[in-house]
């Protein structure tokens, strides 16, 4: 993080975590098995259109990419290709663009799903309409998995690249899991109802980029 960790209770980081701040604010000692770096350099943070530019121009190639208009809903399924709503317009059966990309100009999207493939999907505005990803359901990966209960083939990958934030939606279950590396690039990942829904766990497997720290829990 470019900022300062706040942490309360213990949570648990299975991959490395690094902060330019030189110490940890809060009360609570989390775990760091993967490591833990304070007093990093900066990551700079580039403007939006040089991470989604090449993710549109992608998508925009005929018969390889995805490109689509206006809020769009895309549920990826286990055993390939994935149901796309576009505009309003009905819900499709289509298979994963040949290319890995997938782009939504001027429209927010909601995605959930078991991915089988390697996908990037970027997400921009059009002036101030849309820019926005909501994920509303189980984001993972198919395939095996190993006694942590994560992901371990190679063969599937997905980014979530918005021009504003990352949303974690209502769920309808306790628990959610997340199988995807996040930028939110004039944003945050966050669960906006983190405090006023019933406990469970959030299960990230994955990165995350981010304007501004979002909240996506409680501990304890």
């Amino acid at each position: 993080t470019n900022g300062r960790l706040n942490i309360s209770g213990s949570p648990q980081f299975l991959g490395h975590v690094s902060s330019v701040a030189t110490e940890i604010n809060g009360s609570g000692t989390g775990g760091f098995s993967g490591g833990l770096t304070l007093g990093a350099t900066p990551i700079p943070v580039q403007v939006p259109s040089i991470f989604l530019s090449p993710i549109s121009a992608a998508a925009a190639i005929p018969g390889k990419g995805l490109f689509l208009n206006g809020d769009t809903t895309i549920e990826f399924i286990d055993g390939g290709g994935m149901w796309v709503t576009n505009g309003g317009g009905p819900k499709k059966l289509s298979s994963l663009p040949a290319n890995g990309a997938i782009y939504v100009e001027g429209g927010n999207l909601e995605i959930s799903g078991t991915l089988n493939g390697k996908i990037t999907v970027g997400v921009g505005k059009v002036g101030s309409a849309g820019g926005d990803i909501t994920i509303v359901g189980d984001l993972k990966y198919a395939g095996p998995r190993d006694a942590n209960d994560l992901p371990t083939s190679p063969d599937n990958m997905l980014g979530l690249v918005a021009n504003e934030s990352v949303y974690v939606g209502q769920m309808p279950q306790s628990d959610l899991e997340i199988n995807a590396y996040i930028v939110a690039l004039d944003g945050s990942f966050v669960f906006p109802k983190y405090d006023s829904i019933g406990k469970g766990t959030l299960k990230l497997y994955g990165g995350i980029m981010q304007i501004v720290k979002g909240p996506v829990g409680l501990v304890g």
